[in-house]
């Protein structure tokens, strides 16, 4: 994927995590997607706008910080 947009006039400027994770229920899953998105930010060095069903709702910004949150459940 990231060969894709080795050049910077194709590549995104901010990447959009929509995702339905409700059903992993009080599980490490959420968290665990959490950390996957915020690698994929920081692999291709752009802001990553991250939301789901049960408010683990993020904003990513490299380098391997998370701008803004919301309290989330289910983790």
């Amino acid at each position: 994927m990231a060969r894709r947009f080795a050049d910077a006039a194709s590549a995104p400027t901010v990447f959009a995590n929509l995702s339905n994770i409700g059903w992993f229920g009080d599980t490490i899953a959420t968290e665990q997607h959490l950390n996957i998105s915020r690698l994929r930010a920081l692999e291709f060095q752009r802001p990553m706008v991250r939301a789901t069903n049960t408010g683990a709702t993020c904003d990513h910004r490299p380098p391997r910080r998370v701008h803004d949150s919301l309290p989330h459940r289910g983790c």
